[in-house]
């Protein structure tokens, strides 16, 4: 919703009182190569800020399974 005459908006994002079926995909570059975690569960939640200051949403995961050292593929050149 506008805010006023202003470029301003304020919006609303309603949190569920569940994180059950919240499962999200995580990777990490590490510029060698890349860390996986291809199906981590939300297990818990943290937000955190100051007034007039961007939220801090920090989420705890727990990774079904860790995928350490996945190759990083640079993609090839285009031939245009």
């Amino acid at each position: 919703m506008q805010q006023g005459a202003t470029a301003a908006y304020a919006q609303s994002f309603p949190l569920l009182a569940s994180l059950d079926g919240l499962f999200a995909t995580i990777a990490v570059n590490k510029k060698i190569n890349v860390d996986e975690a291809p199906s981590a569960k939300v297990i818990g939640m943290t937000l955190s800020g100051k007034v007039g200051e961007p939220i801090l949403a920090t989420f705890d995961v727990l990774p079904s399974q860790l995928v350490k050292n996945s190759l990083t593929i640079p993609r090839p050149p285009s031939s245009t």
